[in-house]
């Protein structure tokens, strides 16, 4: 039995740069993980808006050929406004019209209704007779009835 070799254990190497990398990010968002969501959000909401703002500020480009095409984009969209602004104006004489009409009738309506009131014994505004009923005073009741007063039964008239 002679020989026995030994075997030594070679330490083992530990994880590379590129896995020791990944598990300190992984570490790090597992930690701070809604943290960092939520700040890659806000920045990019202000990216989004500053972007917005700084077109909106740029104005018209500068160069000949994107000056005529802006030239050409803004002629067209007075075009269109113009459009809008005359079928508009369309309608609105039309509407304008319908209710000239509408009202014309309306007064025609009532002209009639007035006549026929008349005719029936009714009072015009202007006219004539003085009410409807000779005798009549909505303050007093009727002049020809029999009941003058009216007193409450068993009621005391006064304090």
């Amino acid at each position: 039995m002679g020989d026995v070799e030994e075997i030594i254990a070679e330490p083992e190497e530990g994880p590379g740069f590129i896995e020791s990398s990944l598990m300190q990010v992984h570490l790090l968002f597992s930690s701070y993980g809604w943290y960092i969501l939520a700040a890659a959000a806000g920045l990019y909401y202000l990216w989004k808006n500053k972007l917005n703002t700084s077109s909106e500020i740029r104005g018209p480009p500068t160069d000949a050929g994107s000056i005529a095409a802006f030239q050409a984009k803004e002629e067209a969209r007075l075009k269109a406004v113009d459009r809008l602004q005359q079928k508009y104006a369309i309608e609105a004489a039309e509407k304008a019209e319908k209710m000239k009409k509408l009202e014309e009738k309306k007064r025609i309506a009532r002209l009639e209704e007035l006549k026929r009131l008349d005719e029936k014994g009714g009072q015009l505004l202007g006219s004539k007779a003085e009410s409807l009923r000779p005798g009549y005073n909505p303050l007093m009741g009727d002049a020809d009835s029999s009941r003058v007063c009216f007193r409450r039964p068993g009621g005391n008239s006064g304090g």
